[in-house]
């Protein structure tokens, strides 16, 4: 599944419930930290991993995010091949 921004994502929420999100900092309307809080205020959903997916390499961003409740903050790797082996210790 994939949402273009965190209110679409919310839509998404409502009819499935993911293993795993991949969370973008960037999204336009909600930006991931905005939807990572509100994700953790639902009783119904909090329990899901959340794995922050960014170009930022920010220390900040990522305390941030670690004490937002995310799992894990990957920054994007460089091609496909090391995205693929940054995903296998999720799967």
């Amino acid at each position: 599944m994939f949402a273009n921004d965190g209110k679409h994502a919310f839509k998404i929420l409502e009819q499935f419930l993911p293993d795993y999100i991949f969370l973008d900092i960037n999204m336009p309307e909600m930006n991931g930290k905005v939807f990572l809080k509100e994700l953790k205020s639902f009783t119904d959903l909090k329990s899901i991993p959340v794995i922050m997916f960014t170009t930022s390499d920010s220390d900040r961003d990522k305390a941030d995010c670690k004490n937002l409740g995310a799992l894990d903050f990957l920054s994007k790797p460089p091609n496909f091949a090391a995205f693929c082996g940054a995903l296998k210790k999720y799967l």
